[in-house]
């Protein structure tokens, strides 16, 4: 329990400028954090935690199973959708639309181009949104309007209409995964988010099955209306039922789960502190906080490891139209042997899972890891003859199919790798641009000119994307195991702090409830 207002060994107070003073500074004036500055779970606590008893172990790992098949299921669906969404155009071009839009190959890239314009420009004000909004009543509001703009493809009758459509997709959509990511955060404790991750992530493989299945159907049917549109109605009807269902069941953060009870609330906000040594969640923007991601290094090894993975992002569009180039596959087949390789990265994905949960402080080298096989396959690519259909098929397959795992270890690590709600908003803001601006150069690298075999793309990939970046995250493993050194050698020396209430009464607190940056709490050590 925090110690009383007039312990003051542990008295912690911050400075305007965000620094930990010890009580024995007095030059500059200190101040008390106030309480629209700490954590918004800080009154829920005050008038539920002293009548709950201390959790069992047996009552936690309880708890701690059924928090995860709540919110990673819902956390699953909506990133499953998002990636159907994201994916509709490349199925799309293998239904009609390209012939009824008359766009061109180079077109058909611009489109996808414009997708991630639209995403770069709404990750700012976004994540603004995440900051003053309900989180949970946001992401209902954002899935319904996606819904309604993949309605409205089935309007586009021209390459314009395609580009306005793809660039509004892209804004509504930039800051859903980093939402879900966030939620998450709010649930389970870091070594349970590196566990899962991968398989919350897997939605984004298993993504191509639905949507295979679906065209699948599509291309049998007998309609007036053309299989693409079809399609579009299908995936958006999805869509919009999941806002229906969100609206209902997705909560802000643990205080009102309605799939927990007061206790089970309470025992979730203190695993979650304790575990993490920082906030669950604030709805105030700290400048200082700000400054301090843009001056961390790690933030801009992140940006890095972004803009230079991401250029291999591009093949997962290009993915049906390549299948269905080498040795002019039939559509049927195409979406056969895309179904059969996203399996295939699940199965993939599940085992970087299972490698993480049961060996801890590994990340950087499985997220290493899983880029050779994309290494392999490239190589495969550019060196086999272009008669070996099947070679062929098996390398584009083996390339496509890991390397994303290394993008949501690495995503997911931005997250976890700091504290402080304005810094962990920055810096996922920093890393959503990289991400935006790599995206929106890949798909230019796969010109016309360079088909069939598409040299140039496949050299950047294996160079930059797949083995320079990978290489950024074992140096971000190397200077955060450092920090850590130093950290368990002193731990515990600041546990608490003082919340300024109504009235101007201080209240002894948990650090964990002050939202201090990882740079502030010494208490706070990184998951490797």
């Amino acid at each position: 329990m925090p110690p009383k207002s007039n312990d003051k060994k542990s008295d912690i107070l911050i400075h305007e400028t965000g620094q930990i003073l010890d009580n024995a500074d007095q030059d500059p004036s200190p101040r008390l954090v106030k309480l629209k500055d700490a954590d918004v779970t800080l009154s829920f606590m005050n008038q539920y935690d002293s009548d709950i008893r201390e959790i069992t172990l047996k009552e936690e790992k309880e708890l701690s199973t059924k928090i995860k098949w709540v919110i990673v299921p819902i956390a699953f669906l909506v990133n499953l959708l998002l990636f159907m969404d994201k994916a509709t155009l490349s199925y799309a071009s293998i239904l009609g639309l390209l012939d009824d839009t008359g766009l061109s190959k180079s077109q058909y890239n611009d489109a996808n181009s414009l997708y991630y314009v639209g995403y770069l420009i709404g990750n700012i004000p976004g994540h603004l949104l995440m900051q003053r909004l309900p989180i949970g009543k946001l992401l209902t509001v954002q899935v319904f309007i996606w819904s309604i703009i993949i309605f409205l493809h089935c309007t586009a009758h021209n390459p314009s209409g395609v580009y306005a459509l793809r660039f509004f997709l892209g804004v509504v959509e930039s800051y859903v995964t980093s939402l879900l990511v966030i939620v998450q955060s709010f649930f389970l404790t870091p070594s349970e988010r590196s566990a899962v991750q991968p398989i919350f992530y897997a939605s984004a493989f298993a993504s191509d099955i639905p949507t295979g299945f679906i065209a699948f159907g599509v291309l049998h049917t007998k309609n007036s209306l053309h299989p693409w549109k079809i399609f579009m109605i299908i995936i958006g009807g999805f869509t919009f039922l999941t806002s229906i269902f969100l609206l209902y069941f997705f909560p802000n953060n643990p205080t009102n789960a309605k799939f927990l009870t007061i206790q089970e609330r309470v025992w979730t906000i203190r695993r979650i502190q304790k575990a993490s040594r920082s906030s669950i969640e604030l709805k105030r923007f700290k400048k200082y906080q700000m400054i301090e991601s843009l001056k961390d290094p790690i933030s801009w090894l992140f940006v890095l490891f972004m803009c230079c993975l991401n250029l291999g992002n591009n093949l997962n569009y290009q993915k049906n139209l390549l299948y269905s180039g080498i040795g002019g596959m039939s559509r049927i087949k195409t979406t056969y042997i895309t179904v059969i390789q996203a399996c295939f990265s699940i199965l993939c994905s599940a085992s970087a899972s299972y490698i993480m949960f049961k060996v801890r402080n590994i990340r950087a080298y499985v997220a290493f890891g899983w880029c050779i096989p994309s290494v392999i396959g490239g190589i495969l690519m550019v060196s086999l003859s272009y008669e070996n259909k099947i070679g062929l098929v098996g390398s584009l397959m083996l390339a496509a199919s890991t390397h994303a795992i290394t993008w949501i270890i690495g995503y997911s690590w931005t997250v976890t790798s700091t504290s402080g709600l304005t810094k962990i908003y920055t810096r996922s803001v920093m890393v959503m641009i990289a991400y935006s601006v790599s995206n929106i150069i890949a798909p230019q690298i796969w010109r016309e000119t360079d088909s069939p075999r598409y040299y140039p793309a496949w050299i950047i990939q294996i160079v930059i994307a797949w083995s320079f970046a990978p290489t950024i995250l074992l140096l971000i493993d190397l200077i955060l195991r450092r920090r850590n050194k130093k950290r368990l050698s002193n731990i515990g020396e600041l546990s608490y702090g003082y919340v300024q209430i109504e009235g101007g009464e201080e209240e002894a607190v948990d650090i964990a409830a002050l939202d201090l940056t990882d740079l502030e709490n010494e208490n706070f050590i990184y998951e490797l």
